[in-house]
């Protein structure tokens, strides 16, 4: 037997345009939330985010596994 990781994940609330609704890596779901973000809050989310411990110095958004 074999065994892998798999992932996919379905966005079924948010409607960002030309955005895709489903996901099958985790990288993929990290840059999409971040654009979720970006365009929800605007850039002057990042400052809190990184104080709060949810993004790297980097500005990726950290998900726990």
């Amino acid at each position: 037997m074999e065994r892998f990781q798999f992932l996919a994940v379905i966005d079924h609330d948010t409607d960002l345009k030309n955005e895709p609704t489903e996901f099958r890596s985790k990288k993929a779901v990290v840059e999409h939330v971040r654009r979720i973000l970006n365009e929800e809050f605007e850039p002057s989310i990042e400052p809190i985010l990184r104080e709060q411990g949810l993004i790297d110095k980097a500005g990726y958004l950290i998900l726990p596994l």
